[in-house]
């Protein structure tokens, strides 16, 4: 009865994040284009590349609008990223090649195996897995995201002597980033002891 999630390691070869656990995911393709709706060119990129990259057979229909990131201005490639939720229990068959290795778990087991150092996880998988850890099943978690807004993620990049913080913008600090300012937090923080996703809006 636990949600569980899929993830997916990147090949050694990747251009970026090698060896990391993500989900299914990746550019858009000429073929995935519709005119000019994002979201829907995005929702059919996810679907050929959950068929590609892990032989989930989906529908646009069936995804479910999270977030949406946009890379920091510090990175030399930017990417504009749609994260979409969907029901899925058939068996999973990587490419191989893109592709290494898969694994379904719940989101606690995989944020313990990323303190552990068993996996690496992105930021943007980080928080995201951290966001589904609040629910319990599946149903609860597309019935949220159906009728809210998706998270909008503009990520400001601080480097302390503690360790790398990552603000998002209903963070007290993200205008100028003055870490240690009271009010609102929604960051990730990057430090030795580890990772922690910060969302308190209040």
């Amino acid at each position: 009865n636990d949600l569980e999630i899929l993830l997916v390691q990147r090949s050694q070869q990747a251009s970026i994040f090698p060896g990391a656990w993500v989900f299914p995911g990746g550019k858009v393709e000429e073929q995935d284009k519709l005119k000019s709706d994002t979201i829907k060119t995005a929702m059919h990129t996810a679907v050929r590349e959950a068929r590609e990259e892990a032989g989930l057979m989906l529908a646009p229909e069936q995804l479910v609008t999270m977030s949406h990131w946009t890379a920091p201005l510090s990175l030399k490639r930017r990417f504009s990223s749609w994260y979409f939720l969907a029901a899925a229990d058939l068996p999973v068959k990587i490419d191989g090649h893109e592709i290494q290795d898969h694994c379904w778990q719940t989101p606690a087991q995989a944020l313990l195996k990323q303190r552990a150092k068993i996996i690496e996880l992105p930021p943007p998988t980080f928080v995201t897995i951290s966001m589904l850890q609040a629910y319990s099943c599946m149903a609860d978690v597309l019935e949220y995201f159906t009728q809210a807004a998706p998270l909008i993620y503009k990520p400001k990049v601080v480097e302390t002597a503690r360790g790398v913080y990552i603000l998002y913008r209903e963070d007290a600090a993200y205008q100028d980033k003055t870490i240690e300012k009271p009010g609102p937090r929604h960051r990730l923080c990057m430090l030795a002891q580890g990772w922690q996703y910060e969302r308190n809006l209040a």
